[in-house]
């Protein structure tokens, strides 16, 4: 009767495990957000060449960036909750990033999905407050709500309008010379990133 009850527990177990391996995408997705980010790099998606438009309301496409990584994120200005813990951690990694490589191999934009509010000058009282330069750290929104939507999806943005406000997930998003979205950094690790950076472009 023991034996056999031990036989049954291992059995148990064992199933758990193997149930818990394939829900969890093979141990690597704990949460929603983790699963998420898996799925989106599994793709390797190709950012779209959406026209993006700065805080002196000049206009680009990520084509214009090519040759260059991008280091991005998603915010909008008027957030009082993650946004403002986002961007000061971007602050954190564009204080430690040597100027040959920003600009010449490196690119980030701060990228606002709030296309109503974030005009040009908001855009630059943001810039300014982190003390982003408006060339290697741009601050940017995309004018055309079809192309920004593409954006989101294909970058996995969730964003859900909430009165006059937005629930939405944040994190970093590295962005290959070819235009391919390859990783996702989470937005409370902003060592994680420059060490990955590091690595990536030698400095």
């Amino acid at each position: 009767m023991y034996k056999k009850s031990i036989t049954m527990l291992i059995g148990i177990i064992i199933l758990g495990t193997g149930g818990l391996f394939y829900s969890t995408d093979h141990f690597q997705a704990f949460t929603a957000e983790q699963a998420r980010r898996i799925d989106v790099l599994t793709h390797t998606p190709t950012v779209p060449n959406v026209t993006l438009e700065d805080s002196k309301s000049q206009t680009f496409t990520f084509a214009d960036f090519r040759g260059r990584y991008i280091l991005a994120t998603y915010i909008y200005t008027s957030c009082g909750d993650v946004c403002p813990v986002v961007e000061m951690n971007f602050q954190r990694i564009y204080s430690q990033l040597p100027q040959n490589i920003l600009g010449e191999q490196l690119q980030l934009l701060s990228i606002s999905f709030d296309t109503g509010r974030d005009t040009p000058h908001h855009l630059k009282h943001h810039q300014e407050m982190y003390q982003a330069d408006g060339i290697n750290w741009r601050m940017v929104r995309v004018p055309d709500q079809q192309e920004l939507d593409l954006l989101l999806e294909q970058s996995g943005v969730i964003v859900i309008p909430v009165k006059n406000e937005f629930e939405h997930n944040a994190a970093f998003y590295l962005i290959n010379p070819e235009g391919q979205l390859i990783k996702i950094f989470d937005y409370n690790s902003p060592n994680q990133v420059v060490n990955a950076l590091k690595q990536i472009l030698s400095f």
